[in-house]
């Protein structure tokens, strides 16, 4: 008997500013969204794009306070509510019994 493999491809509104708490957390409930959409349809893997999360322009994290270029600053990012809302959608896709595969920006972690 062949086994099958159901997949769902989802992409959602993708905001670009790592600083915006809001848009992060918007984000991450619409991904939670779409992904009991696909489980509900049968889906055991759904696919989402690069950056899914947020997806930072580079004039966001690189201007200066009065507009001119500047070198990035990753450090201005919610890297806590980007953990959160991994985490949150981590725990879902094992709620649900999916495999979801998302891309996101992450903070480096030292060496153990």
């Amino acid at each position: 008997m062949a086994r099958t493999l159901r997949l769902a491809v989802a992409q959602s509104t993708v905001p670009e500013d790592p600083t915006d708490r809001t848009a992060v957390r918007a984000a991450g409930e619409e991904i939670r969204s779409l992904m009991r959409r696909a489980a509900g349809a049968g889906a055991r893997l759904v696919q989402f794009p690069e950056g899914e999360i947020v997806y930072p322009g580079k004039h966001v994290m690189a201007t200066g306070t009065t507009g001119e270029p500047a070198p990035a600053d990753w450090s201005r990012s919610a890297w806590d509510v980007l953990r959160e809302e991994a985490e949150a959608t981590a725990r879902l896709a094992g709620e649900l019994g999916l495999w979801a595969v998302f891309g996101s920006i992450h903070p480096f972690t030292p060496p153990l």
